[in-house]
């Protein structure tokens, strides 16, 4: 739990904690520790030691740069600026306004938690790298600041109570919204596949290195005991002992996997917190690097609903947002960006958190629409081509190499086999069709899409910066167009929306619509968020 925030005396400059030194230097010699252990592992003859008398150097000149860098920067939080000064020799002095700070997030590792401090982070619109990073202030010090920058904003900023205003959403001072207790961590880790993406990257990194799996010291007993085992086994039993040892092995290793993804939702989401203060959103998370991110209501781009088939299952859902800024492709502050509103809850809980913070985002509707009569056609037209043009190799192959015999019955197994590809090809294409469905209205635009797994994707109509209506030869072919929005600093996957198979006439119709909304200047008045007056536009598009 985080210390309350003390009065902070702004007029001052303030240096960073005394022990920033010390923090500058791990993380030099984080980024610098490969290439250290390179050249002291493929180094010269044992008998030389140079390699270690350089590495001792480099040791020495990163931490005479940690110290320099640490006692020469200043920060001061003026009348509509935060002021930073740094350097010695060649010194430089920033100010950057309240009103161009978009987020404010602090992390903290074991060490940070240990001397009780935190590393700050500033971010602005534009460009790719924070604007300020404070490594390290005090605990109290950097919650004493958030809560600063978040007075001192204007209207329509990091954290205003004005901009909470024209959301819809009254000011609040810390009011708790969500807290994802162990047992939701727990299910969180089994409907994620991080365990079997941190095994595929683990064996990359062998296969890069040259090196064998079986050759590492823990795994080698395992696998010997594992081959004579199933030496053993094959040698003595039949097929149908064979298919259910088979499929027991596979469950294990499902089992495995998947205790190693609930190990990591706990360590990545424990003590997962929502708070909404002021009309700035600020998460809390972490069992190892408990990092602390914050976004401003008026900056929310878009929201985002994913629910797989074992979420449903467990009846749960996953909600989050992107938020306006120039950090999104910078992996330096991909850690401490604000992303998810519900990492894993109930759908009721989904919808009372954009009832609450983005009313005019809606799922829950009747308007919503249908694509293209043929849209699970034209979905279904690339993948069954595939399977054709493969399946017809493979047969090829088959015969090529004497594998196919027509007069026994492995010859009806291709075939066979095809249809059942193509079949699931085509169910997945017609649940597809089914469940996609979009919306428009003058407030918003939603777009449902997914089969067994399934997305809302929501935004408001003033928030849209591009729309660009494209078609694909086939596509034109189809009397179809795919409809793309975006808004400014896009999204986590692609363009803010997507909407395919969309009738032409109907494409351009949206087309039309959203432009212009978003070119009317009643959309921003007086740097508020609006919502159009009722009656400018039709609140749906007819479908022709």
């Amino acid at each position: 739990m985080a210390a309350p925030a003390t009065p902070l005396q702004t007029a001052l400059e303030r240096r960073l904690h005394p022990l920033s030194w010390l923090f500058v230097l791990l993380g030099q010699l984080r980024r610098a520790l490969l290439p250290l252990v390179i050249l002291l592992v493929v180094g010269g003859r044992n008998d030389d030691y140079w390699e270690l008398l350089i590495i001792v150097v480099v040791a020495l000149a990163m931490a005479a740069y940690a110290m320099v860098y640490s006692f020469s920067f200043r920060y001061r939080l003026g009348s509509d600026a935060l002021v930073i000064r740094e350097g010695i020799i060649d010194r430089s002095e920033r100010h950057v306004p309240f009103a161009r700070i978009q987020n404010v997030s602090q992390r903290r590792n074991l060490l940070h938690r240990l001397f009780n401090v935190a590393e700050l982070r500033v971010e602005s619109a534009g460009g790719t790298q924070p604007e300020a990073k404070m490594s390290v202030v005090s605990v109290t010090d950097a919650l004493a600041i958030e809560q600063v920058l978040r007075q001192r904003a204007p209207a329509g900023t990091t954290g205003a109570p004005a901009a909470s205003a024209a959301s819809g959403v009254e000011a609040d001072s810390g009011e708790v919204l969500l807290r994802l207790p162990l047992g939701e961590l727990v299910r969180l880790g089994l409907v994620s596949n991080r365990g079997t993406v941190a095994v595929a990257a683990a064996l990359g990194v062998l296969y890069q290195t040259g090196r064998d799996p079986r050759d590492l010291a823990w795994v080698a007993p395992l696998w010997q005991a594992a081959e004579r085992f199933m030496g053993q086994w094959i040698g003595g039993h039949g097929a149908w002992t064979l298919a259910f040892s088979a499929l027991l092995l596979l469950l294990l290793i499902t089992t495995v996997l998947r205790a190693l993804s609930v190990v990591m939702a706990i360590v990545r989401h424990h003590g997962f917190r929502l708070e909404l203060a002021a009309g700035r959103l600020i998460s809390e998370e972490g069992l190892l690097t408990r990092v602390r991110p914050g976004a401003a209501l008026s900056k929310i781009q878009r929201g985002l609903i994913e629910s797989s088939l074992l979420m449903r299952w467990l009846g749960r859902e996953s909600l989050r947002i992107d938020v306006a800024g120039g950090m999104v492709g910078s992996k330096e502050t991909a850690s401490t960006r604000f992303k998810w509103l519900a990492p894993l809850a109930k759908p009721a809980e989904v919808d009372a958190l954009l009832a609450r913070l983005l009313p005019r985002l809606n799922r829950q509707r009747s308007d919503w629409q249908c694509l293209h009569p043929h849209a699970w056609r034209r979905l279904a037209v690339a993948p069954s081509v595939l399977l054709l043009v493969v399946g017809s190799a493979l047969f090829g192959v088959a015969q090529w190499q004497g594998w196919w015999d027509a007069g026994t019955a492995r010859a009806a197994v291709w075939p066979l086999l095809w249809l059942a590809l193509w079949a699931l090809i085509v169910a997945h294409a017609l649940g597809w069709a089914r469940f996609t469905r979009y919306a428009l209205d003058p407030q918003s635009l939603s777009f449902r899409e997914g089969w067994l797994r399934r997305r809302w994707r929501m935004i408001e109509t003033a928030r849209i910066q591009a729309v660009a209506v494209r078609a694909s030869p086939l596509d034109r072919w189809n009397g179809m167009a795919r409809l793309c929005v975006e808004v400014a600093g896009g999204g986590y996957d692609g363009s803010s929306i997507e909407i395919p198979f969309l009738l032409a006439a109907d494409a351009h119709a949206l087309a039309a619509v959203l432009r212009r909304r978003a070119e009317d200047p009643r959309v921003f008045p007086a740097g508020q968020r609006a919502v159009e007056l009722a009656g400018s536009d039709p609140t749906r598009v007819p479908l022709g």
